[in-house]
């Protein structure tokens, strides 16, 4: 019981723990803003892994634009089927979508 934060509706236990990572990160990110000897040290490491693996690109992050329709989409069609249906699962898609896209690029901004 210490560490549940609450029941949700679906009867799932949340658990804090599961929380302290994330939360640690996010502080951090919010601390960076304002401080200039983490943004120093955050330039450091990027410019220190930049000289080990210099000019390695990839292009997973082409091939990641299309994971979440891949399995909106295709675990649907290979037989794991969801609770939603063929529209709903659109709609919640696009939502989504429209939300993840414009918050990132707002950010990159």
């Amino acid at each position: 019981m210490p560490n549940e934060l609450f029941r949700n509706p679906y009867n799932h236990r949340i658990i804090v723990k599961s929380f302290i990572l994330p939360a640690v990160l996010v502080t951090y990110g919010f601390f960076t803003f304002g401080n200039n000897t983490l943004k120093t040290l955050n330039t450091e490491i990027k410019e220190e892994i930049w000289t080990e693996n210099p000019y390695r690109k990839t292009r997973m992050d082409d091939y990641l634009l299309f994971l979440p329709a891949t399995s909106v989409y295709g675990l649907d069609a290979i037989g794991i089927h969801s609770k939603n249906n063929f529209r709903d699962r659109t709609m919640i898609y696009l939502l989504s979508n429209i939300l993840v896209t414009s918050s990132v690029f707002s950010l990159k901004k």
